[in-house]
């Protein structure tokens, strides 16, 4: 399987050899959202952290960046930690919720 190539105006800005594509979910909750089981919209944003061969790896493991994901093929993603003091590899997660009622909430 061969990576997708970049468009040339980014080719340059854009390398999964210098860095690491971060991936940013979150709920936006509305007020008076018509679905009272979703009440918001789900945002999503994608950005790119430069990071230096010498640095520590933002993957967690300890390591520098040049001996952890850096010799890596393809892209590591990387998303920011519930508590925001640092970044993990995205893995794939599921939830089920169960419904409840919104009254006492509200």
């Amino acid at each position: 399987m061969k990576p997708r190539a970049l468009p040339p105006e980014l080719s340059g800005a854009i390398d999964p050899n210098g860095g690491f594509l971060c991936m940013t979910v979150h709920w936006r909750p509305q007020r008076g959202a018509p679905i009272p089981e979703m009440p918001g919209e789900k945002l999503s944003m994608s950005s790119y952290l430069r990071r230096a061969p010498a640095t520590p790896c933002l993957c967690g493991s300890g390591r520098l960046y040049r001996t952890c994901c850096r010799p890596q093929r393809y892209w590591r993603p990387v998303c920011p930690n519930p508590d925001m003091t640092g970044y993990s590899l995205v893995a794939p997660q599921t939830a089920t919720f169960d419904p409840v009622d919104g009254s006492p909430l509200r």
